[in-house]
């Protein structure tokens, strides 16, 4: 009676094995990055509801910053935050961000003609998360132009003056009016219906987005809502709502 196994036995389990792991390697490191999107949602959840509670208690108006701002003295603008409300540190991380909160960019490319490398104003420190809804109007903290670049396809006559008013009352407005074509060009006229609260992002997370050319029209940015629910879109958010806006 054989009690051992022969080296062409031993092989074929070997080989075995290996073609499971090779199997399940990729199960498993799907399964990670699912676990960690998960846990950027609760992370985004949490920070909904500060802000949520600090529009509350502040008259409806929206913090300056998520963090404490970009000061390295005494500022007190660096008061008006959610994490003054007690948040940890940790729910300003995305756990697919490799630089902890670090990078500029904040997870997204570099544009060919600049663009949002020029923002670098635009990062808090320690925070993986874009805010596009800070209440500061003044022009030391935040560059007079931002308004502008962001908002240069709003109605001329309605539109905020740059350096006078903030990203979140030009948010707002977007919401109101809707996006418009650029009015510098022959064919100026009003791209889509104002925005609903639900599907407008003020936060952002971009760290989920793998930049290339296919995936900049799918939906993998996390992002909280001026109606302060989660949701999932695309880069160029405006597109999901009004396709055929300008690129």
């Amino acid at each position: 009676m054989r009690k051992a196994f022969t080296l062409m036995e031993l092989m074929i389990v070997v080989g075995i094995i290996a073609v499971l792991a090779s199997m399940a390697f990729p199960a498993f490191s799907m399964i990670r990055r699912q676990v960690n999107q998960l846990k950027c949602s609760n992370n985004l959840k949490q920070i909904a509801l500060a802000l949520e509670v600090y529009r509350q208690e502040h008259n409806d108006s929206f913090p300056y910053y998520l963090r404490v701002g970009q000061s390295a003295t005494f500022d007190p603008l660096n008061t008006a935050n959610i994490e003054s409300m007690e948040l940890p540190a940790k729910m300003f991380v995305c756990p697919l961000d490799k630089n902890r909160g670090m990078q500029v960019l904040m997870g997204r490319r570099i544009p060919s003609g600049g663009g949002w490398g020029d923002y670098s104003f635009l990062h808090e420190k320690g925070s993986s998360y874009l805010f596009e809804a800070s209440s500061i109007r003044d022009t030391a903290h935040f560059p007079s132009d931002l308004i502008d670049y962001f908002y240069r396809d709003m109605e001329s006559t309605t539109r905020p003056s740059p350096g006078t008013t903030s990203w979140a009352e030009a948010k707002l407005h977007q919401q109101k009016f809707g996006n418009l074509k650029d009015a510098s060009k022959s064919n100026y006229e009003r791209y889509g219906n104002p925005f609903v609260a639900e599907t407008m992002p003020i936060v952002r997370c971009y760290h989920h987005v793998d930049w290339n050319v296919v995936s900049d029209a799918q939906r993998k940015v996390s992002n909280v809502s001026l109606g302060f629910n989660i949701f999932l879109s695309s880069p160029y958010w405006e597109k999901d709502v009004t396709p055929n806006i300008d690129p």
